[in-house]
């Protein structure tokens, strides 16, 4: 009987209360790539790359959050953009356009976009950073 009542206390604590003593509880921002199009012409190519950060999690980001997502080709920065504070499920909507050759290989690219939280330090903007960068390649 012992045995059967912990194994049962194991899988309640495992399947239910471990789920909510790890979640994020506050701010969450999300990176996600939407969409790639592409517009050239003989020479250059110019792919427009949309992404989203969401703040995924229960709370409001302060107002003086300082945060931007860097954009990098083969760790070597090449733009940024700037996130205002995010309250909970808010979506904010960007894009960068990125040229390239008209005669470079097709999936020869790959763009690293990260999140970079500079103020406030800690995890009060950011509770999870499992969910920071996103890739696209072209």
């Amino acid at each position: 009987m012992n045995t059967m009542l912990t194994i049962v206390c194991r899988r309640v604590l495992s399947v239910v209360l471990l789920p909510v003593l790890f979640a994020c509880n506050g701010a969450d921002p999300v990176v996600k790539v939407t969409g790639t199009s592409m517009a050239g012409d003989a020479q250059i190519n110019r792919y427009t790359i949309s992404f989203t950060v969401t703040n995924s999690g229960t709370r409001k980001q302060a107002s003086n959050v300082l945060q931007f997502v860097d954009i990098f080709q083969d760790d070597v920065k090449r733009d940024t953009r700037s996130i205002p504070p995010l309250k909970p499920h808010q979506v904010f909507s960007t894009s960068y356009v990125y040229p390239r050759a008209a005669g470079a290989g097709e999936g020869t690219t790959t763009l690293s976009l990260r999140l970079n939280m500079r103020q406030p330090a800690g995890n009060k903007a950011n509770c999870s950073t499992a969910n920071d960068t996103a890739t696209v390649t072209f």
